[in-house]
């Protein structure tokens, strides 16, 4: 509108008005589940019209094993901007602020694992089964996958593309974005899985040390460190980083049965262990020469034991879960299921993982869609 077109001109989904009410809409905060009282001040008292992504590696030229192992010994250096990303960003400025005001800006990094995996806060593989388009990425997963009996990828230029209203050729499409800065409480997660192992009599359930204000202590009063993950490392250092989830488990001493065990928590709740292997699949390590298995579904864990209903993976990707009558009341047809499959995109920002960082952390997510709402 800012551009003089008229409000029955802008795109709109089919069936909805979402792309023009924004995030901002209270009818639409309701319908999304949102609230935007959580969301950055920046984004809350702002209106925003457009979204400029500029990306640049550490290096000129490809990406070194070299550099990435020396990232992987010094950490801190993934939040250093390139040079070469910092003198274009100061020359988009500037020629932006002819005709624009920038309201705000944020800076992401890419977190890779031992075998230079992109992974996110919590130490899992990001980014894995997306829906492919294109016939050279479909030709890639037949061949890792031995087929799509099991698990067809595929997807039709409808999931993401929308006809431009205002287009005048036949080929006038565009799509709808999403971006999203989604916060990972990476030190409420260690505790989470901490206590989930307690409950599942994985570790022994300790007694809470509290002082005379009700603060848990991270050692007990004859010095002993508590089971659950220490608030600080070093007790007398108040300031120092808490524990993190690896080193949690050494500390304990755990068995390499328990260790497993703790493993397998985490793997539950994403559906996936660390390196990406689905554990409806197996809960083992893959092999990192191999890649990982994409073509399954869930037809052989109906009762959720090898990969729980509350799984991420099997939330967001059900895999026809929703067309088996005897999950549910009302089975939805597989195309229709597909539809719902987010093609989307991330990066880390805040602190590295390492610092278990309660806040200010986590993924700056994108997504392409037909519509906001499916």
């Amino acid at each position: 509108m800012h551009l003089g077109y008229t409000y029955d001109q802008l795109p709109r989904e089919d069936g909805g008005d979402a792309f023009q009410q924004g995030m901002q809409d209270a009818n639409m905060q309701n319908e999304l589940g949102d609230d935007s009282n959580q969301w950055d001040a920046e984004f809350k008292n702002n209106e925003f019209h457009a979204l400029v992504l500029l990306a640049a590696d550490k290096a000129v030229g490809s990406r070194t094993d070299e550099l990435k192992r020396l990232e992987q010994q010094q950490p801190e250096l993934l939040r250093d901007v390139p040079i070469q990303l910092t003198e274009k960003l100061a020359l988009v400025k500037e020629e932006l602020g002819h005709i624009s005001d920038v309201i705000h800006e944020e800076i992401g990094y890419v977190l890779r694992d031992e075998h230079f995996e992109e992974i996110e806060h919590f130490g899992f593989r990001d980014g894995v089964s997306q829906p492919l388009f294109l016939k050279r990425d479909i030709d890639r997963e037949r061949e890792h996958n031995s087929g799509f009996d099991n698990w067809d990828p595929r997807a039709s230029l409808g999931l993401v593309l929308f006809k431009d209203p205002l287009g005048n050729k036949q080929e006038s499409y565009g799509s709808f974005l999403v971006f999203r800065k989604l916060e990972e409480n990476v030190g409420g997660w260690n505790r989470d899985v901490v206590n989930l192992a307690r409950k599942l009599g994985i570790v022994t359930q300790p007694s809470v040390v509290k002082d005379e204000q009700g603060n848990i202590l991270t050692q007990d009063f004859d010095g002993k460190p508590l089971r659950e993950p220490l608030l600080n490392k070093n007790p007398k250092d108040p300031k120092s980083p808490p524990e993190t989830l690896p080193e949690w488990r050494e500390r304990l001493e755990l068995t390499p049965e328990q260790t497993q065990q703790v493993k397998l928590v985490e793997g539950y709740t994403m559906g996936r262990i660390h390196d990406g292997q689905p554990t409806v699949v197996s809960a083992e390590p893959k092999d990192p020469e191999k890649h990982l298995d994409n073509n399954f579904n869930y037809a052989g864990d109906l009762q959720g034991s090898k990969c729980p209903f509350f799984a991420h993976i099997r939330k967001v990707n059900p895999r026809g879960d929703t067309g088996n009558k005897d999950l549910v009341a009302t089975p939805v047809p597989l195309e229709e299921e597909k539809m719902h499959r987010i093609v989307r995109r991330g990066i880390s920002y805040g602190e590295i993982p390492s610092k278990v960082p309660e806040k200010d952390a986590g993924l700056l997510f994108m997504c392409f869609q037909l519509d906001f709402r499916l």
